[in-house]
Order: structure tokens, then sequence, then C-alpha cells
């Protein structure tokens, strides 16, 4: 993954406010990730926050292993933008949309995502990682009362 500043990858294609649940916490998951070990252990400390102690640690092995995979095997590495930048680039969208295509059972779909950004032939084992993570993911935010495509439930006055 990097961060280079001219990258069409880069661009602002939306707000992150306004993105579903799962959706702005794969963005800002890899957000996270990208900004160095201090905030990977954050990472996990939210994950088990929301998971439990167990699932949490077990989804934080899966995310490493899915970014790794990611930046191994990539055409080009994902743009993301700093943990308090509060637009959306479009390579974010991107990879949040793959998860939550992927989480969705949407198997083909989510390896047409895949390849436009790793080779083919490692498509199917990116969406695999994805799923697992994104279904963990899904049971923790159900909790909260979110779902994959749905935002944060409104507040009634």
């Amino acid at each position: 993954m990097n961060t280079h500043a001219h990258s069409p990858g880069r661009a602002s294609v939306g707000q992150l406010s306004e993105q579903p649940a799962f959706e702005a916490c794969i963005v800002t998951y890899l957000r996270l990730w990208a900004d160095g070990e201090e905030s990977q252990i954050r990472l996990q400390q939210m994950l088990i926050e929301l998971c439990g102690p167990t699932r949490g640690v077990h989804m934080t092995k899966r995310w490493a292993e899915l970014i790794a995979l990611f930046a191994r095997f990539h055409r080009r590495g994902i743009t993301h933008h700093s943990l308090d930048y509060p637009r959306l680039g479009a390579d974010e969208a991107w990879f949040a949309n793959f998860m939550a295509t992927a989480t969705t059972g949407e198997r083909e779909d989510a390896l047409m995502l895949a390849t436009l950004m790793i080779r083919p032939d490692i498509a199917p084992m990116l969406a695999d990682l994805a799923r697992q993570f994104g279904l963990g993911l899904t049971q923790g935010l159900a909790k909260q009362n979110f779902a994959v495509g749905r935002g944060a439930p409104e507040t009634l006055h």
C-alpha cells in the first residue's frame, strides 16, 4: 500500500461519514493498518472490543493475512488518506466495495473486483480472506444494530 500524492486512487469520491457502517469500518481499518504499528495495535483493540477477545485476535490475524496477500500480489498499491481525512478516496471506496461484495457472498463479483487490483490467480484467495474477515465484522456490527449495506441507525428524537 502507498500514499503517492498524484495517484488516481487518491481522488475523493465521497464523504467517509456517508458510507454504510461496514464500508466505513473497512476504510478506517485500512487507514489504521497503514498508519503503523501503534495504529495496528489500536485496530486489534477495536476488533477485540467489537467481537470479543478470541474472535478479535483471530480477525486481526485474518486482516493481516488479507493485507499481506494484497501487498505481495498487487498490480499497484492501494492509496489511502490519513485517519482524520473526512473524504473517501477512490481506492478506499474500491477496497470497501470489494470487502462488502465478498462478505455478502457475491463471489463472482468479488473476484471481478479483485482482479482490478491483483493478479487473477490470487483473486480467489483474497476473496476468501475478505469473506472470512467480513463475516466476523458483520457479526460484531450486528450486535450494534448495523449491517452490511446499511448505515448507522438514525437517532430518534
